[in-house]
């Protein structure tokens, strides 16, 4: 479980009211679950929960709707209203994995799958998304080799003045020519870099090559 946009909250309102969200959002969980499992942070915004009270995935369905309403309840954090979501990645034992780490990575999974869906909901494990996040790991990894060692290309758009129909400028737009998939959509391989840190490298070179 992915607490949405919590980065929002300590970036505009300090990191003791985040700490404060954390904790209230917490004891939540927890009345929700019960003696049937219980809750854990795995780091910054992400919560765990196991629960062992469940005999097939329509209880998991179930078990969503007390779960999203406390956590879309309003929050007092030390005298600041705050609201918030949560994007949640579900996977179930033994279908899903026979081991706790195996669980917890396809959940972590599902739970991207979530965000990625537009947050506020929650998705369960299914194979294919494991077979797309090892997809996603190797065009990283081709995406820093060809930061490295060349592979990316600037293309150049015209900006043109409507009324006078004349050049005033133009926009550098960064392309990558793959050497075994050929050219790679930005919409593919900027995420990517979003996500791992890369953009701002990028940005960097592109400003180098434009000038």
């Amino acid at each position: 479980l992915d607490v949405d946009h919590f980065k929002d909250v300590n970036d505009t309102l300090g990191h003791a009211i985040g700490d404060e969200l954390l904790k209230i959002v917490a004891t939540r969980l927890r009345s929700c679950v019960g003696n049937a499992g219980f809750v854990a942070r795995l780091g910054g915004d992400e919560f765990a929960i196991v629960h062992t009270g469940i005999a097939r995935r329509s209880d998991v369905t179930h078990l969503m709707v007390p779960l999203y309403e406390a956590i879309r309840q309003p929050y007092d954090c030390l005298g600041h209203q705050i609201t918030t979501d949560a994007s949640i990645g579900i996977a179930v034992a033994p279908d899903d994995g026979s081991d706790l780490d195996e669980l917890l990575r396809h959940a972590d999974l599902a739970m991207y799958s979530a965000k990625a869906a537009g947050r506020r909901t929650f998705r369960f494990f299914e194979p294919a998304m494991d077979e797309d996040a090892r997809g996603r790991r190797a065009l990283e990894q081709d995406l820093r080799k060809a930061l490295a060692e060349g592979g990316l290309e600037v293309h150049y758009q015209p900006v043109i003045d409507i009324a006078s129909n004349e050049i005033t400028g133009c926009e550098a737009l960064l392309r990558w020519r793959h050497p075994v998939r050929g050219m790679i959509s930005p919409a593919e391989f900027i995420p990517i870099a979003e996500e791992t840190g890369l953009i701002t490298e990028l940005g960097e070179w592109v400003l180098r090559e434009a000038c």
